[in-house]
């Protein structure tokens, strides 16, 4: 028989960097999450199909810690066995299901350590709610593996091909903001298109030898549309001349496995705090050599 009681579980991280496009100097994400932890009541937004809310926030030192709570009021499953027998849950009229993301954020470099929930949201939902609440657009980008960023940014490696398959946003003020994105999510838009996929590919045979690899600003375009959460495949292809590195910006983010206590079915909340502190420690050397120059970012 299946015990679903575990003393322990393994959950998986994801690490993200914040971004905001205010042109206030002072503005700061890490701020705005201590502002609306002293709430007495943190807001709620509809955001897609459900509602969210910030919960459990609580600053210490240089970190907020907390939760992204989403609320499921419609389509809710039964509880059963396999018995055969099943019943509706008994909620209230105003309750829903809740699922939850766990997650801390430092004030430096403003990373994000970030629960992965299939049944809760992606980190995109953190920013749709700072973004209803601040007013400004904030963004939280994926964080690659050292080795793949410092390739990336590297000017000496060439890009000479690359894939893509994303879907296109319907509403036009959500275009990539780079050329080259925007470019084809209108020709997309124009063609009633919901889905590009791309394969690019330099002519490294040609007797031209500028031919031999892509525009190296296809490397900060690909970056930028690796972050959508509509993007299922980025890849690109980058030489040297001698060798080549494939990087898969989807594959190569930041990620880490870490066990929590569990009560019942439910991780302890202490618990899943300090497992994503231990993440964050244990990767703070890497994160500290990708983010130490300002100079060094993509995005």
């Amino acid at each position: 028989m299946h015990d679903t009681n575990y003393d322990r579980k393994n959950f998986n991280l994801d690490f993200f960097s914040g971004l905001h496009h205010s042109q206030d100097s002072k503005f700061c994400i890490f701020s705005i999450l201590e502002e609306i932890g002293e709430l007495d009541v943190t807001p709620h937004y509809r955001l897609g199909s459900f509602d969210y809310q910030l919960r459990s926030l609580d600053k210490s030192g240089n970190t907020i810690k907390g939760v992204l709570a989403k609320f499921r009021t419609s389509d809710l499953p039964h509880a059963g066995s396999p018995d055969g027998t099943e019943r509706e849950l008994g909620l209230e009229g105003s309750e829903g299901l809740i699922e939850k993301n766990h997650f801390v954020v430092k004030k430096d470099k403003c990373v994000i350590v970030f629960q992965r929930n299939g049944h809760a949201a992606r980190v995109g939902r953190l920013s749709e709610y700072l973004t209803c609440y601040a007013g400004e657009t904030i963004v939280f980008n994926p964080i690659l593996q050292k080795d793949s960023f410092e390739r990336l940014l590297d000017d000496d490696l060439k890009p000479v091909s690359l894939e893509l398959s994303y879907a296109t946003p319907t509403n036009p003020d959500l275009f990539p903001e780079d050329d080259w994105g925007k470019r084809m999510a209108m020709l997309s838009d124009m063609a009633n298109g919901s889905r590009i996929r791309v394969a690019l590919s330099a002519d490294r045979r040609s007797s031209d030898h500028e031919k031999h690899s892509l525009s190296n600003r296809i490397k900060e375009s690909i970056a930028l549309l690796a972050n959508e959460r509509s993007t299922t495949v980025a890849r690109v292809k980058l030489t040297d001349d001698v060798y080549d590195y494939p990087i898969d910006l989807i594959a190569d983010r930041m990620t880490a496995d870490e066990e929590v206590e569990m009560r019942g079915r439910y991780p302890v909340l202490d618990s899943m705090f300090s497992a994503l502190q231990r993440a964050y420690s244990e990767r703070k050397g890497d994160i500290d050599e990708i983010f130490g120059e300002p100079d060094r970012r993509l995005s």
